[in-house]
């Protein structure tokens, strides 16, 4: 675990990484993730997921797939009922602070997602980069609107929702 970690480092290099407000490294959301219907995919009942109700559809995003330091952004797409629109869903999480929160807004010129991506921290945070502009994970962002979401376990999410599609990784294509 993360304190047993942090229990087994010298004093010098605890200072060293408390020191480390602002990292600078930038990475591409995932754009255009691999999604499987509940039934396809092995996850615990206990593993956590954000769990996102849009447009009458429902997505679970596993903490753990969001976890990884290229992973940290899925831009994602939400077809509304009919097929025929649908809208933008960026889902954001921090592995260090625990933070998750989740956009929607106009997608990226020439796309169907909102093209955020991720600088590292800042003052740290979760630095996220869209168009062009470099802002905290939790700062107002004109432009974007939050959507609600529910951070719970897989289990309790499938129960209410058992016809959820699941962020699988990144695509192959």
């Amino acid at each position: 675990s993360k304190d047993e970690l942090l229990a087994g480092m010298r004093e010098e290099d605890l200072r060293a990484l408390q020191s480390m407000n602002s990292t600078p490294l930038h990475v591409e959301g995932i754009n255009a993730p691999l999604l499987k219907q509940s039934s396809e995919v092995r996850l615990s009942d206990d593993s956590m997921v954000i769990g996102v109700s849009h447009l009458g559809k429902y997505r679970a995003y596993p903490v753990l797939s969001l976890s990884g330091m290229l992973d940290h952004v899925v831009n994602d797409f939400v077809p509304d009922q009919d097929g025929m629109g649908g809208a933008p869903v960026t889902v954001t999480y921090c592995s260090m602070t625990k933070c998750a929160r989740v956009f929607t807004g106009e997608p990226s010129e020439g796309a169907n997602h909102l093209g955020l991506g991720t600088l590292g921290l800042l003052d740290g945070r979760l630095a996220l980069r869209w168009q062009g502009r470099q802002f905290k994970q939790n700062d107002q962002i004109e432009g974007l609107t939050d959507l609600p979401f529910e951070l719970t376990t897989w289990g309790e999410w499938k129960s209410k929702h058992p016809e959820t599609e699941v962020f699988a990784g990144r695509s192959k294509k």
